[in-house]
């Protein structure tokens, strides 16, 4: 082919050059070529990008195939017919041929206004090639025929026209060996086997390309200088390092992107959880060197790769096989330097803002300024705020303590397994499976405890909103001189109450589904008798009686646990309401199934349930 670059695509790179190849008419080996797309593989299901490259003959090889088609085409007859100009004039010339049959000449004619070759200038060149013995006679002969029919002219004498010289060069390194085939097309060619045992004789023995070599006897290529062999250079061994499970010092936190590829820059992946046992990072061994070799056969030593120490930090250790770092304790991944250590504290020195992000911890969570807005810290032990929580959510596995106040804007809440402690709550959301403890005020909130909610303090107030605790209520005062609606609700463990207002909801969309399905059902058989339904009318009716049953089974059995939780708050008398200072009108106590409304300024005094009637009795 006459192209020298093509574009080719292939779904690899070695596809793409192999086409390449393939077009130009060469094997892989002889091509070079330039990348123009970088192909990658699909994923997710994406379908993925093909390779796209320029390929073109290698630069040895391009002068070569550059030469041979010179060269063909200088034995090529002019085809006149190609002539368009009256006034080209092409003179006559020759071409000679050695065969084993004898020496030919070739004349051509000459083209339009051309001359005719000359017997002078066919000596000529016949003398340039070093012809002996020559029949002049025939040269004339061809001349004047110039009919482009090959003439003998002399008999070929192997002894006139010896082999090729085969000279082989290594370079300096002895990477590279050369051969050259000295000689001119009257030098008779030494066959590949006697080429191969000329360069082995020279001493290079690796490496060596068979298959250029058997291009360039085969074409004749003379006098140029090409690589015939190539050694082998050493592969040094790789490095061993560090495969961490855990972001490394420098790497920035990713946002992750929420619904509708929203990017959340809340959600930084500030924390990195670890369990105690869990692999921190792995260690690469360093891997021994591959030996290279130069085309005389030398070996040429690859070094190894260099070790590198396990980094152990604080509550870390190393596997038995020294080749894994391991987590000794619960925590989050720190590192100090590039030493990975583990902490079982989460500190965050200032405010939990978009400079850090949504919290979620395994262990303790120390913050010294505010949470604000709409921010999570959730921890598995407890959490520590030094400032105010303003609308946000703080979940933790033990307690809470607010060294501020909770802000809570009527969203967010406040939750612990065990105690929350806070200054005071205001439009808060405020839940603890033990107690939850205010110094100053509670205002317009939610707050419910396991066992106690207790205001301390010189002017402790629990005004408007509702408190809900398992065993006692306390506060200097609660209500308000303006009337404000303040529910205070104890004996019953709010767990139970959160209970109980999950099973009614979900208990009331059950009951839905049901009456929607008997609906569907009725609608079938009123109109056609059942065991003339069709059979995919069969199928869907079978469908729904079957979901009928499952969910008259799931409701009654919510209906029976609603009915005992209801019953447990009947029964219940315990609890206990204490106000050191006053209570005022608009205030409804519950204890247990007992209920109270406040009418009128009560000082000094606790409330209790006897025999379902809520008591008053001294503080």
């Amino acid at each position: 082919m006459d192209e020298e670059i093509v574009i080719v695509k292939g779904n690899t790179l070695e596809r793409a050059v192999e086409k390449g190849a393939q077009k130009l008419g060469v094997s892989s080996s002889k091509v070079s070529y330039e990348i123009l797309v970088e192909g990658r593989k699909g994923m997710f299901g994406t379908k993925g990008r093909p390779y796209e490259l320029y390929v073109f003959l290698a630069d040895e090889e391009k002068k070569q195939r550059d030469e041979m088609l010179a060269k063909l085409a200088n034995e090529l007859p002019v085809d006149t017919d190609t002539i368009i100009s009256e006034d080209t004039a092409l003179n006559g010339y020759c071409t000679i041929e050695a065969r084993e049959d004898g020496v030919f000449l070739t004349v051509h004619p000459p083209i339009g206004a051309g001359e005719k070759l000359s017997l002078e200038k066919a000596t000529a060149v016949i003398g340039d090639k070093g012809v002996t013995d020559v029949d002049f006679s025939e040269v004339e002969r061809a001349c004047e025929l110039s009919h482009e029919v090959p003439v003998k002219i002399a008999d070929f004498k192997p002894e006139t026209y010896p082999e090729v010289n085969v000279v082989i060069t290594v370079d300096k390194d002895g990477m590279t060996a050369f051969m050259t085939l000295e000689g001119t097309e009257f030098n008779r060619m030494p066959s590949l086997d006697q080429v191969i045992n000329i360069i082995k004789d020279a001493g290079v023995v690796t490496g060596i390309d068979e298959e250029r070599i058997s291009d360039l006897v085969e074409l004749n290529i003379l006098n140029r200088r090409a690589s015939i062999a190539q050694g082998t250079p050493p592969s040094p061994g790789q490095d061993a390092y560090l495969n961490y499970r855990f972001k490394p010092p420098g790497e920035h936190h990713q946002l992750s992107q929420g619904e509708g590829e929203k990017v959340d820059h809340r959600n930084l992946g500030t924390v990195q959880n670890i369990t105690k046992g869990e692999p921190m990072a792995e260690k690469v061994p360093a891997s021994e060197g591959k030996d290279g070799c130069t085309v005389t056969g030398d070996v040429l030593k690859a070094p190894g790769g260099k070790d590198i120490a396990m980094p152990r930090g604080s509550h870390t250790r190393i596997s038995d096989d020294g080749l894994t770092l391991i987590a000794d304790i619960d925590g989050h991944v720190k590192f100090v330097g590039s030493t990975p250590q583990i902490v079982p504290v989460f500190d965050v020195k200032g405010d939990v803002d978009y400079s850090v992000g949504n919290i979620d911890f395994l262990g303790d969570v120390h913050i010294k300024g505010k949470v604000l807005d709409d921010f999570k810290v959730k921890a598995r032990g407890s959490i520590h705020v030094g400032g105010n929580v303003q609308s946000a959510v703080l979940e933790a596995g033990h307690s809470i303590v607010i060294k501020g106040g909770v802000i809570g804007k009527n969203k967010g809440l406040v939750k612990a397994k065990e105690t929350v402690s806070a200054k005071f709550a205001e439009n808060a959301n405020i839940s603890a499976g033990e107690d939850v403890v205010i110094t100053k005020a509670i205002l317009h909130s939610k707050v419910s405890a396991g066992h106690s909610v207790t205001v301390t303090g010189g002017k402790a107030v629990i005004i408007g909103g509702q408190i809900i605790a398992g065993t006692a209520v306390e506060s200097k005062t609660i209500g308000s001189y303006v009337d404000v609606k303040t529910l205070i609700q104890v004996g019953i463990n709010p767990v139970l109450i959160e209970e109980y207002n999950t099973i009614d909801e979900e208990l009331n969309q059950y009951e839905r589904s049901l009456v929607e399905i008997n609906r569907s059902i009725e609608h079938v058989v009123q109109k056609q008798d059942v065991k003339k339904l069709p059979p995919d009318k069969y199928k869907l009716l079978h469908k729904w009686l079957s979901m009928r049953k499952t969910l008259t089974i799931s409701i009654n059995q919510m209906v029976t646990r609603c009915e005992e939780l209801a019953d447990q708050a009947m029964t219940t008398t315990s609890g206990r309401i204490k106000v050191s200072g006053v209570i005022f009108p608009g205030v409804v106590l519950n204890i247990g199934a007992a209920t109270r409304k406040i009418t009128e300024e009560i000082r000094h005094s606790s409330f209790s349930n006897h025999n379902g009637d809520i008591r008053i009795a001294p503080y």
